[in-house]
């Protein structure tokens, strides 16, 4: 059942009340964790590793709405490119006007992976992009059908003379608003009504549109880890 253009206005006003947001822009924020196998680095590139069993690059990703940003410093590579994403647990809202410790809770994510490659002057153009499967955060619930990680094979772009590479990601849903729904249901049996901040919650068609994930307000924050594999690199698991 298609829920009602002024019950979705009442509910997306409702779930905004419960979170602090502010103006401002959105954008994910990369930081490379430390790759000290590196052997060396050129220009803000990150060369493959001499010799063999080297461990894949890690790199950490904080995000707040679903505008994409380049994750990962630039990586020269020769045939090969898997990048492995992972869903790390939330952390608080972004953006606020003022301090809060508010975190979205999620126990899965979905993202977009985006491969971008030197056109041969600086420049990056987008080439293949991965929507990933519900990716469910360590040491929660997860989400029906979802999985711990996944792995996406890029290598497929390496073809001879390719330039070098960086590892674009947007986070695109999560089940925050299932996860709130399943609360206030919870709280409804409970007591035996619809207290006033879950009355959004009560239609009977709401399990369907808030669940099992949504897209993601534009002020929560939503982390990730990728490891990037190239040419004499490997996973660690």
């Amino acid at each position: 059942m298609k829920v009602p253009t002024n019950l979705r206005s009442v509910v997306l006003a409702t779930l905004a009340s419960l979170v602090l947001t502010a103006c401002g822009s959105s954008g994910v924020s990369g930081t490379p964790a430390s790759t000290t196998l590196a052997q060396g680095d050129n220009g803000g590139v990150i060369l493959p590793p001499i010799g063999s069993n080297s461990a894949a690059y890690p790199f950490s990703f904080s995000t707040y709405g679903t505008v994409p940003s380049t994750v990962t410093t630039a990586l020269r590579t020769d045939t090969s490119l898997f990048v492995k994403v992972t869903a790390d647990a939330a952390t608080r809202n972004q953006g606020t006007p003022v301090y809060t410790n508010f975190a979205a809770e999620y126990h899965c994510a979905v993202f977009r992976v985006t491969l971008q490659m030197d056109a041969g002057n600086g420049t990056y153009t987008d080439l293949g992009s991965v929507l990933t499967s519900s990716l469910n955060v360590a040491g929660t619930a997860g989400c029906t059908g979802g999985v711990a990680s996944q792995t996406i094979n890029f290598s497929a772009f390496m073809t001879p003379g390719h330039g070098n590479v960086k590892i674009k990601v947007e986070s695109v849903k999560t089940d925050f608003y299932c996860i709130l729904y399943n609360k206030c249901v919870a709280t409804k049996n409970q007591y035996g009504y619809w207290t006033s901040d879950c009355y959004w919650a009560s239609p009977s068609n709401m399990e369907a549109y808030a669940c099992p994930t949504k897209t993601i307000y534009q002020y929560h924050t939503v982390n990730g880890s990728l490891e990037v594999q190239v040419n004499g690199t490997s996973f660690v698991n």
